[in-house]
């Protein structure tokens, strides 16, 4: 009887630790509007660092709560939660007013702008909180940037198109948008290619636009758009949904004869 007592003692108090030590097992207040009672395994992070071509980057930045009531709705920053900003190990501010990334139309509570940008800058990101949950980091690096240029065989629809870029990174891959407008469209038409990041891509725009019917008398647009984008590192407490990326992108705008 006393080894199994013993034995009882022993495993209730390791239950009993486990329980208060771990962050993942506390709950979460799924009516939180801030990060105070909301567990750092329940906190995704959504943020990006973007640089359009200018001397500036541009970082946006939400947090949610997973098992929240309304998840779609960020958090703003708890009174008893720091979040830190280092730009090549340098602290900055995060402004906390309401913001839109007029790229992707959405609103971010929190975002950060650096002029005079320097290459393959580093962000890093250190939520510090409270006794109750875990701190946790998230680190991403600005990819090269570069400058392209196209050529096509003709300005017409189903010319033939080159797409040449400088600042290589092999055995990595970019992305490529060609978008069309035109009069007659309600909406633009917009296609997504990937290739592999060695400065040279070329295919017929007539296999881009397989669907395109126009007008004779359209008045058309082709806008060409490079991005290379890379995934950051982020620490095992934050909710595994959470993303850090940053990207460079630079896109040409050229006029189509039909």
């Amino acid at each position: 009887m006393l080894r199994f007592s013993l034995l009882t003692i022993s495993l209730l108090t390791t239950l009993t630790l486990t329980a208060c030590g771990d962050d993942a097992v506390v709950t979460s207040d799924p009516s939180a509007t801030d990060t105070d009672s909301v567990s750092t395994g329940n906190l995704i992070l959504e943020a990006s660092v973007i640089n359009n071509g200018s001397d500036t980057d541009t970082l946006w930045l939400n947090l949610y709560n997973r098992s929240g009531l309304d998840s779609d709705s960020a958090l703003t920053l708890g009174d008893n939660d720091t979040l830190n900003l280092y730009v090549d190990g340098t602290p900055y501010t995060l402004s906390d007013s309401a913001s839109e990334d007029s790229d992707s139309e959405t609103s971010y509570l929190y975002s950060y702008t650096q002029t005079e940008a320097e290459n393959e800058t580093v962000f890093y990101l250190k939520l510090s909180r409270n006794s109750t949950y875990d701190d946790t980091s998230a680190t991403v690096t600005l990819p090269a940037p570069f400058t392209f240029y196209i050529s096509r065989s003709s300005r017409q629809l189903d010319a033939d198109i080159e797409v040449i870029w400088d600042s290589v990174a092999y055995y990595s891959s970019i992305d490529i948008n060609f978008s069309l407008t035109c009069t007659s469209f309600t909406d633009d038409t917009s296609v997504d290619l990937s290739a592999t990041d060695n400065g040279f891509y070329s295919t017929s725009l007539s296999d881009v636009f397989t669907d395109v019917t126009t007008e004779t008398d359209d008045e058309c647009q082709l806008t060409t758009t490079l991005t290379r984008n890379a995934s950051g590192q982020l620490e095992d407490e934050w909710n595994s949904d959470s993303t850090f990326t940053a990207s460079q992108s630079r896109s040409i705008t050229s006029a189509i004869e039909l």
